[in-house]
């Protein structure tokens, strides 16, 4: 049966027509020349991947629910079509190029499929365009956290680049609730009705729920102010020694990127704290980020640290290959930009992004 519209295309996938088109490639061609200046160079995976590649290490493995999945004809083996490039780069990083040299630095622009729309966007199919720098496990922390600030911080010039007006850079604790359930000995039905009021900040639902309910209403009700959150996790660092280290690193990291901020007169960017939001960081750790502007009402971007799951040379006992990276989603950037095309169709600087 014929379909009673030949141009009807499925829920969230749509033709980017010409002039949205140009913006996004020029756009994209911006931001490759952000990466190069710092030390970035270009991969470019396939569209699908065996499914016991694609999901079976690191980020894909927490990412198996949202990938669409084919028959290979060939092998008779069963695909995936990339949900997040993130899972691709760490497989080139831990097999085609392990054994560095470190970090090693990697950024590419691919479209990816998902099974659901992200809330708050219409798009099952977009075009991520980011960076991904690798490391061996050993590396030392300090050097580890240097990584991650430059991805913060890069994330935030290639907004400003692209004339994103006021731009909030997020910063949170992947995981950071899980951890407080388990120092705080929280289990089965109570654990999970916790966990939900959390992701929903229903405060009311925390009341009376023991010593982490308080912590928690506190953290949810001083959400965005990075005084008074630094504040409350030091006090809870005193609770246990994992979270302290947990929370320590954090505060390095959020130390370490208003410190490059401050050093590239980069004082128009609002940055806030909120360590409870874990929507969309399944397989960070560390410390994570998001992007946003009051020009979009969806988030731009974000970015983290991940265990790879792969390994930095064929050694079982070899180092394991962390990544620190960040991605746009260009659908949601591009219309938030405020730059203009040339009559050629590119870039048009019309002012200084950055003093």
């Amino acid at each position: 049966m014929a379909l009673s519209c030949p141009a009807l295309l499925p829920a969230g996938l749509s033709d980017l027509l010409p002039d949205a088109a140009e913006r996004e490639a020029a756009a994209e061609a911006v931001l490759f020349g952000l990466f190069r200046e710092y030390g970035f160079r270009r991969v470019r995976p396939p569209l699908v991947e065996y499914e016991e590649t694609l999901t079976g290490n690191g980020p894909g493995a927490k990412l198996s629910a949202d990938t669409f999945r084919l028959m290979d004809p060939l092998s008779q083996k069963m695909m995936g079509v990339h949900t997040d490039v993130t899972t691709q780069i760490s497989r080139i990083a831990g097999t085609r190029m392990a054994g560095g040299p470190y970090p090693l630095k990697l950024c590419y622009a691919e479209d990816v499929l998902r099974m659901q729309m992200i809330p708050g966007r219409s798009r099952r199919q977009f075009r991520q365009t980011g960076c991904e720098a690798f490391f061996p496990s050993s590396l030392a922390p300090s050097a580890r956290l240097g990584t991650q600030v430059e991805c913060a911080v890069l994330a935030v010039r290639g907004l400003r680049r692209l004339h994103v007006p006021e731009i909030t850079l997020d910063l949170t604790i992947p995981g950071f609730i899980f951890d407080l359930l388990d120092v705080f000995e929280v289990k089965n039905e109570k654990r999970t009705a916790i966990f939900n009021a959390v992701d929903h900040r229903d405060l009311t639902s925390l009341k009376g729920r023991g010593a982490i309910s308080e912590w928690l209403q506190t953290l949810i009700q001083v959400t965005g102010d990075a005084g008074v959150i630094r504040s409350v996790l030091e006090g809870l660092s005193g609770q246990n020694g994992f979270l302290a280290d947990r929370i320590g690193y954090f505060l390095k990291f959020y130390d370490g990127v208003m410190a490059e901020l401050t050093r590239l007169e980069i004082d128009n960017v609002q940055v806030t704290l909120d360590p409870l939001e874990q929507r969309g960081f399944g397989y960070q750790s560390g410390a994570g980020f998001t992007l946003f502007s009051r020009a979009s009402s969806a988030e731009l971007g974000r970015g983290g640290q991940y265990d790879t799951g792969f390994r930095t040379g064929e050694e079982a006992k070899s180092p394991e290959l962390l990544g620190s990276g960040m991605t746009f989603y260009m659908d949601t950037l591009v219309p938030a930009a405020g730059f203009a095309l040339d009559e050629d169709g590119q870039f048009k600087k019309e002012k200084e992004e950055e003093r």
